[in-house]
């Protein structure tokens, strides 16, 4: 699912064309007549176990045969593999209107909204790194689309982030109070790439953080995307390019798409340091390329010593009897129980899973043999109370709940009247009793005060009536 980064791209701008604005941004002095860009020195990936030290890359070399003059090489680093949040990516709408996940005003084309062609990410690594991909396409004509790969670091909390003096965008007025609890990030401009592909074969845009002050950065939660109170992901940017023949001057993208996003992968020892490295000639030439250490964990926990046969106490053995210990990660133990014998002196046959966090796992068993005698339990019972004798029908929905250790158990009751001074008047005691398969049994009173407090009414007396006296 996860796609890397640009083993090997050369982008060529001709800086006849690109104005002075474009430059200053960007930082590029560019030669149209260079015919070729760098070519990095291949260093092979590595892979180590996460028991061994995490050796560093080495620093990247590139080399420029068009161009006379040094290469300038820079780099940065993400753990791509200590993932904090995966997460799929579709555009932002506001009410009802049409949603988009990137606004782009360039010339020739026939809308500035753009959504995603198929799938899109955002991940968020535990560095403080992120990093979005996926394509973009046009709303109105779908053979131009762009290839998109923005990094993110630095990411802050508000107090953090507002401490540095900044703020953050609420056009919508939807914010609320959920801008305490955003990440907020800057872009990395530098390596980040919207590269065209398709009818847009050639085309790019180069794209830096907007404002350059970075009152505003890159925002993350819920109703970051300034559209709904969904959880998103929004931010600008500045872009210059070429994009259809034409040289593009400074102007401001937007970006507001809806994050529906899947926890990482914690605890879990096996990650990924990534180095991006871009290598940029007297020409202006430009090329990407990325190295890699893998850290694996690919081996499973160890149990620890553990009896293969115990006894325990019936109603005690819903827990675990065995323990483990794992090379890096961190470990989990379940089980599944086949009861093998039934009755009084049950016997259990227990399989334990026993799971580092990066899936790596081993089987154990063992066999529990059961001990009956332990008593049932009432777990929820009623209180003493007095009714009217209209209410005594209500006594069977009195709230009883039991539990017991490890047998069938039925709930029985039988009733004793003590009489009082009327037949209205009398106190009821309800014995309930618990029994289990084993013969254990448990017993509990419920006094029931029963009043006659309601006065007769009579019937059929006849309306009041008046009569002369002869």
């Amino acid at each position: 699912m996860r796609k890397t980064l640009l083993s090997e791209a050369i982008s060529r701008f001709p800086l006849a064309q690109l104005c002075l604005t474009c430059v200053l941004l960007f930082g590029i002095a560019l030669n149209p007549l260079a015919q070729s860009g760098p070519v990095f020195v291949q260093h092979p990936d590595v892979t180590v176990s996460c028991e061994e030290p995490v050796p560093s890359l080495p620093d990247c070399e590139a080399t420029s045969a068009g161009c006379p003059g040094p290469v300038t090489i820079t780099s940065f680093e993400s753990e791509t593999g200590s993932l904090e949040n995966h997460c799929s990516l579709t555009p932002s709408k506001l009410g009802n209107s049409v949603g988009w996940a990137f606004w782009l005003s360039l010339e020739n084309m026939p809308v500035e909204r753009w959504k995603f062609d198929g799938a899109a990410y955002l991940e968020k690594y535990e560095d403080g790194t992120a990093h979005l991909w996926g394509t973009i396409v046009n709303y109105m004509n779908s053979s131009y689309k762009f290839e998109v790969s923005l990094w993110f670091s630095n990411r802050r909390d508000w107090s953090e982030w507002s401490s540095l003096g900044r703020g953050y965008r609420n056009e919508s007025g939807l914010a609320g109070q959920n801008y305490l609890d955003w990440d907020y990030y800057e872009l990395i401009g530098e390596f980040s790439t919207i590269t065209g592909v398709g009818a847009l074969e050639g085309n790019y845009l180069n794209v830096a953080p907007y404002p350059t002050s970075m009152f505003y950065g890159f925002q993350s939660g819920v109703g970051a995307n300034n559209k709904n109170a969904n959880p998103g992901f929004g931010g600008s940017f500045c872009y210059t390019g070429m994009v259809l023949g034409e040289h593009c001057g400074a102007g401001i993208g937007r970006i507001s798409v809806d994050t529906n996003c899947d926890n990482g992968n914690d605890g879990c020892a096996s990650t990924t340091y990534t180095k991006i490295c871009k290598a940029v000639d007297t020409c202006g030439n430009v090329a990407f390329h990325s190295q890699t250490v893998n850290v694996v964990d690919n081996v499973a926990p160890v149990a620890n010593n553990y009896e293969a046969i115990i006894e325990v106490e019936c109603g005690l053995h819903y827990e675990n009897f065995i323990s483990a210990t794992d090379n890096c990660s961190d470990v989990i133990i379940t089980y599944t129980d086949q009861m093998v014998v039934t009755g009084c002196d049950g016997q259990i046959l227990r399989t334990y899973k026993i799971s580092d966090a990066c899936g790596n796992f081993i089987n154990a068993t063992q066999t529990i043999n059961l001990v009956g005698d332990a008593l049932p339990i009432f777990v929820v019972f009623p209180q003493d109370t007095q009714i009217n004798c209209s209410q005594i029908s209500e006594l069977n929905n009195a709230p009883i709940q039991w539990t017991g250790p490890c047998h069938n158990i039925v709930l029985s009751h039988y009733d004793v009247t003590v009489e009082g001074n009327c037949p209205g008047n009398y106190t009821l005691v309800r014995t309930y009793t618990l029994t289990d398969e084993c013969g254990n049994t448990a017993t509990r009173d419920w006094v029931v005060n029963v009043q006659d407090n309601t006065a007769p009414v009579l019937q059929g007396v006849p309306a009041n009536i008046a009569i002369n006296c002869g």
